[in-house]
């Protein structure tokens, strides 16, 4: 096993831990997963998670950032990110190449393509 695999699976027992919230037939987890991730660590951490646990769309992404301004469901971008602040969504390509990935960035409510090997935040959400 991978060290890094290691470090991952580690974060993801205690990600399991947190609280979550249900809006609707989405549940979302309270905060955001503890470090900062390239797509390659993400899709792993992911299929750790397991249970249906998934990125959310570029929309739900959009929607809970919104929302966050309104509810406590946690704060999205002051949970210890003081420069980068943005977040993958599940996508296959941005702009037509495999080297982007569509993230959401919280500053500006707006998508971006992030490179692939870049680290950017995780918030999970399942279908309920």
């Amino acid at each position: 096993m991978k060290e890094n695999e290691r470090y991952i699976e580690l974060l993801v027992k205690n990600y399991k831990n947190f609280p979550t919230f249900r809006m609707g037939r989405i549940e979302t987890t309270i905060k955001d997963f503890p470090a900062r991730l390239d797509w390659a660590d993400t899709r792993l951490m992911v299929e750790k998670m397991g249970n249906g646990w998934r990125l959310p769309t570029t929309e739900e992404a959009l929607y809970f950032i919104d929302l966050s301004k309104e509810l406590e469901i946690g704060n999205f971008d002051k949970y210890g990110n003081s420069d980068r602040r943005g977040y993958w969504t599940e996508s296959t390509s941005f702009a037509n190449t495999d080297q982007l990935r569509t993230g959401v960035y919280i500053d500006h409510g707006r998508t971006y393509g992030y490179n692939i090997a870049n680290p950017c935040l995780i918030r999970l959400v399942r279908d309920i």
